[in-house]
């Protein structure tokens, strides 16, 4: 449970850093400015036909919604794999500082 946690945090992180990563390469190499893309721009670029659903359910969301919305998208798809890590994190302090019989020195 405790290698689950660990790795799903990890693997959701790599969209994030992909998607932080072509933002600062295209806009400052092609573009020329610096510019981080929003939630929905993301969206409505990956899958064109899924933008109206993803804007109708931060609709529905209410004021949240729309601050995920209109968030960098980088930190949007960080989220996820941030709270998995938090939570290997977690269960890794309450079991003692022990992962798979490995006792921490720390």
């Amino acid at each position: 449970m405790m290698e689950f946690f660990q790795v799903t945090g990890k693997l959701l992180m790599i969209p994030s850093v992909v998607i932080l990563l072509y933002d600062l390469c295209y806009f400052w190499f092609v573009r020329n400015m610096i510019k981080v893309q929003s939630s929905y721009d993301w969206v409505k670029k990956i899958a064109p036909g899924l933008s109206a659903n993803f804007h109708t359910l931060m609709l529905k969301m209410g004021p949240t919604g729309a601050k995920i919305e209109t968030a960098p998208a980088f930190l949007v798809f960080l989220a996820p794999g941030l709270f998995f890590y938090l939570l290997y994190r977690l269960v890794f302090v309450l079991q003692g500082g022990k992962a798979g019989g490995y006792k921490s020195r720390h």
